[in-house]
C-alpha cells in the first residue's frame, strides 16, 4: 500500500536531487496506482524476475493485490528514498547489509516476524538486530565453479586428478590444472584452466569458501562474530581469530591456484579487471575449462546461453582437507528482504513474507530458482525432478554440506568494521597478493610472506579497533 500522503521531497539537498526524480516520479509506481495494493520492489539481477509465481499464487489465494516492480537500479536509490523518510515502497528486495544497522537504529525498519521457525539453523543468527528480525534472504545461493563437461573428458588424468571428473580435494584441482598446462584440453593448449572476475568479489569469494572449510567453519565465524571490547582486544585476546591456520592455509591454496609454481598463471588473461558476467563469458566462449561463480550462473547468463551447446555443471569449492567436514559457503548476505516502517503496508508485507516462506512455497521457490531456499522443507521426488542438473548439483551439495553463510549480525560486521582483511585504501588485497609470490618461489619464503601479511592485518585491526566499536555504537 502507498502512503496517501507523499511526503514533501523538497528539502533534499541538491546531491540527491539527479536520482529523486528518477525514484520518486512514478516511473517505478513511486506516489500512483492502486493505494489498497502491497507494493514489492526487487532487485533485477541473475535471478531475472522470480517472484511473479509466488505473487501470482498469494494474490489467487487471500484475494489481496500485489504490485511488483523490478529495478536493476534499486540499490543506489534506495538510500536517497530512506533518508528523504519517502521509501515508496511496502516491501523492498535488493543488497541490504551495508544500511541494516544503520536504518534499524534510526527507526526505518519494521520487524519481520512470525517465520523464525520456519529458517534453517545457519541463517537464524544473520538479519537479527537487538532481538528482532529486519531482514530475510530467501535464497541459499552457493559459491563455487562452473565446469566444462566436454572439456573434462579430454584433459588426461593426473596426480588426484582423474580424467572425465571434477575434482573434489583442492590437490586434484591443482593436478588438473597442471594437466591442462602441461597436455592442453585434447591437444588444445590454449585452452586456460579457469577465469574470475577480478572487478567483482569472485576472489574473495573462494578465499573465502577456503577459510570456512577450517575448523568446521569455527575459525571463519569466530572472525565474522568478533566483537571483544577495546581493552581485551589489547591484550591480544582475539589475535588467533584473525592469525590461525585455516586463514593461512586459504591464503596459501588460492595462491597456488592463480600460479602453481610462479612461472605461469593459470588463469586467462586479464582476470583483474573483467567483471563476473564478463568471466562467465568467456567461460561459455570456451577460453578455459571452469570459471568461479554460484547458483545463479544459468538465470545470470541465460542469454548467452540460449542456443548454446555448452555442456557444463556445478561444483563445490574443492577440499583443503579430504577428511574434514564438508562445507558449502552460500552468498548470504546478498539481496533480502526488508520492510520500512513508516509504509502503511507494513503489516501486508510480513502476511505476504510468512505466506513466502510456507513449507509448500518453499519448494515451490526451490523449483523456479533452481536453488535451494533458506527454510526448512524437503523437496518431493516429482518436485526433485523438475530441477536441471545444475540445480540437483546444488541441492546435493545443500545436502551434503555444512552450509556457511559469509555475514554476521555483529554490528562490528554490519558496519564495514570487519572487511576481510580490506587494506588501508578499502581495497581487498587477495587479488594483489595471489600475484605477489609468483616472483618469490621459495615455499619457506613465501609461508613467511603469508605470515607476515596476517600480522600486518592483524596490527591493522589493533590501531583501528576503537574506531571500530565506535562506529558500531559501542563506546568502551
Amino acid at each position: 500500500m502507498r502512503n496517501k500522503l507523499v511526503k514533501c521531497l523538497v528539502a533534499i539537498l541538491s546531491l540527491f536531487m539527479a536520482v529523486l526524480p528518477m525514484a520518486a516520479c512514478g516511473d517505478n509506481g513511486g506516489g500512483n496506482g492502486d493505494t489498497d495494493a502491497l507494493y514489492v520492489v526487487v532487485r533485477e539481477a541473475g535471478y531475472g524476475r522470480w517472484l511473479d509465481g509466488i505473487v501470482d499464487s498469494y494474490q489467487k489465494e487471500t484475494g489481496k493485490k500485489v504490485e511488483v516492480v523490478y529495478d536493476a537500479k534499486i540499490d543506489s536509490q534506495m538510500q536517497y528514498l530512506f533518508y528523504a523518510n519517502n521509501p515508496q515502497y511496502d516491501l523492498y528486495f535488493c543488497n541490504n547489509a551495508a544500511y541494516l544497522y544503520k536504518w534499524q537504529k534510526d527507526g526505518y525498519l519494521y520487524p519481520i516476524t512470525g517465520i523464525e521457525d520456519r529458517l534453517s539453523d545457519y541463517i537464524k543468527d544473520y538479519g537479527i538486530i537487538d532481538g528482532s528480525r529486519y531482514v530475510i534472504d530467501p535464497m541459499t545461493p552457493a559459491f563455487g565453479f562452473a565446469y566444462n563437461r566436454m572439456m573434462l573428458q579430454q584433459i588426461e588424468s593426473n596426480g588426484e586428478y582423474q580424467k572425465g571428473v571434477f575434482p573434489t580435494t583442492w590437490q586434484g584441482l591443482l593436478d588438473m590444472c597442471e594437466s591442462i598446462r602441461t597436455n592442453g584440453v585434447g591437444g588444445d593448449k590454449t585452452i586456460k584452466p579457469f577465469v574470475y572476475g577480478g572487478a567483482t568479489e569472485d576472489l574473495d569469494m573462494i578465499f573465502k569458501a577456503l577459510w570456512a572449510q577450517g575448523n568446521g567453519g569455527a575459525d571463519f565465524r569466530n572472525y565474522l562474530d568478533c566483537n571483544d571490547t577495546v581493552e581485551n582486544f589489547a591484550s591480544d585476546s582475539k589475535k588467533d581469530v584473525f592469525i590461525n591456520d585455516s586463514v593461512k592455509n586459504a591464503l596459501t591454496a588460492i595462491c597456488n591456484l592463480l600460479d602453481s609454481d610462479g612461472t605461469r598463471p593459470q588463469n586467462t588473461p586479464d582476470c583483474i579487471s573483467l567483471t563476473n558476467i564478463e568471466a562467465e563469458q568467456q567461460f561459455i566462449n570456451g577460453k578455459c575449462v571452469f570459471v568461479a561463480t554460484g547458483a545463479w550462473f544459468p538465470m545470470e547468463m541465460s542469454g548467452s546461453l540460449k542456443g548454446s551447446s555448452l555442456d557444463y555443471a556445478f561444483a563445490n569449492v574443492p577440499a583443503l582437507d579430504s577428511a574434514a567436514e564438508k562445507t558449502s559457503l552460500v552468498n548470504i548476505p546478498s539481496e533480502g528482504f526488508f520492510i520500512p516502517a513508516s509504509m502503511e503496508g507494513k503489516d501486508e508485507a510480513v502476511a505476504f513474507l510468512q505466506y513466502m516462506f510456507r513449507e509448500d512455497n518453499c519448494r515451490k521457490l526451490h523449483v523456479t530458482l533452481n536453488t535451494p531456499v533458506s527454510a526448512k522443507y524437503t523437496l518431493t521426488e516429482s518436485e526433485y525432478a523438475e530441477l536441471s542438473e545444475w540445480g540437483k548439483e546444488l541441492y546435493k551439495t545443500a545436502d551434503e554440506c555444512k552450509t556457511i553463510i559469509k555475514g554476521s549480525s555483529n554490528r562490528l560486521f554490519l558496519v564495514g568494521g570487519l572487511g576481510m582483511f580490506k587494506d588501508k585504501s578499502g581495497t581487498n588485497p587477495i587479488n594483489i597478493f595471489g600475484y605477489t609470490h609468483m616472483y618469490d618461489t621459495s615455499k619457506a619464503t613465501f609461508l613467511e610472506k603469508v605470515d607476515s601479511y596476517l600480522q600486518d592485518s592483524y596490527a591493522g585491526y589493533k590501531a583501528k579497533w576503537k574506531e571500530i566499536r565506535n562506529a558500531a555504537g559501542y563506546e568502551d
